[in-house]
């Protein structure tokens, strides 16, 4: 009974400390994707056209600087759109990076809407200050809409 247990609780261990493997498909289980920024507990990996959805908008992410993030500073370009998948100009995001694990967050961001692509935001300069579990916080408020709130769970592998 005792090695049935510590059988479950390594791969269980395994699978969170291992993260995303450097396929571009997730496979069975739902792992898999881009290399970097497995999101915890879902076991997503990050990649562009990621989208999370709070009570009434959805953010997408659609450009990522660097390409999977990293420890230190990271810039996202996110489409947000409507329950009904209209998309969603003259909003602002306010972007809360916490570590639950650890007690501490880092620094918190603003969004500027692309002129070039009204319903686009930038997200630049949230920094990631070391590998671990991170809570993206998005506060989106929007002229439309009540205020919204929605949360990017990210693994950050290094």
């Amino acid at each position: 009974m005792l090695t049935r247990h510590l059988t479950l609780l390594l791969a269980l261990l395994s699978s969170i400390t291992l993260g995303c493997d450097d396929v571009d498909q997730a496979d069975a289980s739902g792992q898999g994707g881009t290399s970097g920024g497995c999101s915890a507990p879902s076991g997503e990996c990050f990649r562009l056209g990621w989208a999370v959805s709070g009570a009434l908008v959805t953010a997408e992410v659609i450009e990522a600087e660097p390409s999977s993030p990293l420890k230190g500073s990271n810039a996202w370009t996110v489409a947000l759109t409507s329950d009904a998948g209209e998309a969603l100009t003259g909003c602002a995001i306010h972007l809360v990076p916490f570590m639950p694990d650890h007690g501490h967050g880092s620094n918190e961001v603003d969004s500027v809407e692309l002129e070039s692509t009204p319903g686009h935001y930038a997200l630049e300069g949230f920094e990631l200050s070391m590998p671990g579990y991170w809570e993206l916080n998005a506060e989106v408020t929007c002229p439309t809409l009540e205020p919204d709130e929605l949360t990017f769970d990210l693994w950050l592998e290094s």
